[in-house]
């Protein structure tokens, strides 16, 4: 129940980012930039750049969901554990990511990004949690 519940989840979480950068790189670029970036000539670049992450939450997305519709297929406690080990990295790598820039945003410094407002901070708590609920979940198959 538990390892479906958070597969589930990274499901939920891995589709919204490919939708968000994948198939809408536009409102990506926008969420990250304040409008005087949009004047700088790198603020095409970013919406270039939103498909290559979006591509990354596809595979992850795809993985989630083999592993919860075929989930007799990884039979060994050996298996998952790698495997959600896997996912809770590439959440961690997500919000260690962000955390330059939150730093800055604490201190009211000038971050790369707002990540303590709007739909970063939903960005930043989102890959927090599903990289604990993953590695709890890699936990949980060592003891059962």
């Amino acid at each position: 129940m538990l390892l479906n519940l958070v597969l589930f989840l990274n499901c939920l979480w891995f589709g919204a980012g490919f939708w968000l950068f994948s198939l809408n790189p536009s409102k990506t670029a926008l969420m990250m930039s304040s409008r005087k970036m949009r004047e700088n000539p790198l603020y095409d670049l970013v919406k270039q750049i939103a498909p290559f992450v979006g591509g990354f939450n596809l595979a992850f997305l795809f993985l989630s969901l083999v592993m919860l519709i075929l989930g007799d297929v990884f039979t060994s406690a050996e298996n998952l554990i790698v495997l959600f080990s896997v996912i809770a990295v590439a959440h961690a790598t997500q919000f260690y990511g962000n955390v330059p820039n939150a730093l800055k945003d604490w201190r009211n410094e000038k971050p790369g990004w707002r990540v303590l407002k709007g739909p970063m901070l939903f960005i930043f708590i989102g890959d927090f949690v599903l990289m604990v609920l993953n590695a709890i979940a890699a936990g949980y198959m060592l003891y059962v």
